[in-house]
């Protein structure tokens, strides 16, 4: 009995090492691949504001140009309203921007190019409305002042938002990959416990019965030794 024992002690030890180098292991993956796609997850949240950003940025300047023309034409200052709104929102969004874009040297560049352009537009606007001011409807104001600062702005954030775009099909295909290879991970240390757990039962399950089958040689000898005796004494 106590070899029994000892033999179902040390399969059980040795199941259990392995169960728990596997749920380790398992468990070590588990925690790198779901780390990475968290880190995946924020970087295409981050995307996603930086394309918003520069959308709120173009209707910023949209908004800007549409007050200056509204006050050319009518003369009221209170058309201006959206201007001076408009002014007053670019350096913040911009600076979000930048913000948003971390340590993406070309994405940076980027921006810079793009609040260079934004500047220009906003002193070209600023310039015109200056000249209406001091001199009225007799300022000679050219009928496609500021096209192409449009243009370019409009060049700049469309090259800006489909990197971004692209960046983004990239991130979200490497955020798939890794959730898909954490729940991998967890299925299989599941399924390697599990299959330990089944195989050091079954190792037990058998060695117990043969391991019981048949007296002790100790106890054979003694009972030998018990039936001569009782021999001799008949004779």
């Amino acid at each position: 009995m106590a070899r029994v024992r000892r033999t179902a002690r040390s399969t059980g030890l040795v199941v259990g090492l392995t169960i728990a180098v596997l749920v380790a292991t398992g468990a070590f993956l588990t925690f790198v691949h779901y780390s990475s796609a968290n880190k995946q997850q924020r970087l295409v949240v981050n995307n996603y504001e930086t394309i918003s950003l520069t959308r709120q940025a173009l209707i910023v300047l949209q908004d800007s140009e549409i007050g200056q023309r509204a006050y050319l034409l009518t003369g009221d200052i209170t058309n201006l309203d959206p201007y001076e709104r408009a002014r007053l929102r670019l350096d913040p969004i911009m600076r979000q921007l930048e913000a948003s874009s971390g340590d993406d040297p070309e994405a940076l560049r980027q921006i810079a190019e793009f609040r260079a352009a934004a500047a220009e537009k906003m002193t070209e606007l600023n310039s015109t409305i200056a000249a209406f001011q001091l001199y009225g409807k007799d300022a000679v104001i050219p009928r496609n002042a500021g096209r192409a600062t449009t243009d370019h702005i409009r060049q700049v954030a469309d090259a800006f938002v489909e990197g971004q775009r692209l960046m983004l099909s990239s991130r979200l295909a490497t955020l798939r990959t890794e959730q898909e290879q954490a729940d991998l991970a967890g299925i299989l240390v599941l399924s390697g416990a599990f299959a330990c757990l089944v195989i050091g039962m079954y190792l037990i399950v058998r060695r117990g019965p043969a391991c019981a089958v048949g007296p002790h040689p100790a106890a054979a000898s003694h009972a030998g030794d018990a039936a001569g005796s009782d021999l001799r004494a008949r004779c």
